[in-house]
């Protein structure tokens, strides 16, 4: 029997999956529907149940329940668990969350903790989720009635060179290295670092959305056009929820900002070139204006900016 979540919802509930991408707002649409009314989700954004049966590090349980308590740490942290919890013993619950997640049942149990009977949606951020593949998507899809799948997607160079920022802060801090001089480094290993090469392969994850759940399942959205009231209207309507205005100016993981080296943008913008073209030709219209969909518009400038 695969796992399963339709013994903890109800036909009418939604059970959705975000699969990325990463820096792409996924942290800001997960605070927008963790106020929402009609959605319950945990207060840890990426619980990465997929991610370590199906990436190929992956080497089942033990490296997830390790990982819950420092997770669980920062999320209480970030969110002032104990101002925002709903409830006597909630607490206890978080408590035991690391052992409720070395079974696959308790993953769903887990996902499911928050439902009540006014629920309309609960799921699963966790933008990593965007590598696993069609094995992953298709366990996913099966496990409720009505299960749905978001896909964010930022401008790939605008992307690669947030993720370069954010991850270059991360290295200076960690090994107390010059900021600059990290950028510097990431950014070149950008190119064929599979790390990086997986995350940006939109195509990839795509086709594999394809092979694994229906046309009228699969919502993709553009991180450019996020904030709009428009979209998220549409996101609302992709997971059956009446919808709520965000506050469209909250922005959250900002990264670094940093010079750009030397003529990155373009040999990037030349490197994605296919990532371009087939998000141009399954999307069209809907494109974001700003995308640099001709590689003569992809300028440094265009990149730093984001």
């Amino acid at each position: 029997m695969g796992l399963s979540a339709s013994h903890l919802l109800r036909e009418d509930q939604t059970l959705f999956f975000c699969v990325g991408a990463q820096k792409s707002g996924t942290t800001w649409l997960y605070d927008y529907l963790l106020g929402h009314p009609e959605v319950a989700l945990t207060h840890l954004k990426e619980l990465t149940y997929f991610t370590e049966l199906y990436a190929p590090r992956g080497s089942g349980w033990s490296p997830l329940v390790a990982a819950i308590p420092m997770r669980l740490k920062r999320a209480q942290a970030r969110y002032q668990l104990e101002k925002r919890m709903r409830g006597v013993g909630r607490r206890n619950r978080w408590a035991s969350l690391a052992e409720a997640m070395t079974s696959p049942q308790g993953y769903p149990e887990v996902m499911c903790q928050e439902v009540t009977a006014e629920t309309r949606a609960t799921g699963d951020i966790t933008p990593l989720y965007a590598t696993l593949g069609s094995d992953a998507f298709s366990e996913m899809a099966g496990m409720h009635f009505r299960t749905s799948v978001l896909f964010l997607m930022r401008d790939p160079v605008a992307w690669m060179w947030s993720q370069v920022r954010m991850d270059a802060g991360r290295r200076a801090r960690r090994k107390q290295q010059d900021f600059a001089e990290a950028v510097a480094e990431i950014a070149e290993a950008s190119f064929t670092d599979p790390r990086y090469q997986r995350r940006a392969d939109y195509r990839g994850t795509i086709e594999a959305l394809d092979r694994a759940f229906p046309d009228s399942d699969q919502h993709f959205f553009f991180y450019e056009a996020l904030f709009e009231p428009g979209t998220i209207a549409a996101v609302c309507a992709a997971l059956n929820i009446s919808y709520v205005p965000a506050e469209a100016q909250k922005r959250v993981h900002g990264s670094r900002k940093a010079s750009m080296p030397g003529d990155w943008a373009t040999r990037m913008r030349e490197a994605l070139e296919p990532q371009y073209r087939f998000i141009e030709q399954r999307f069209g219209d809907r494109v974001p204006a700003n995308w640099d969909l001709a590689p003569a518009t992809a300028t440094q400038e265009r990149a730093a900016d984001a």
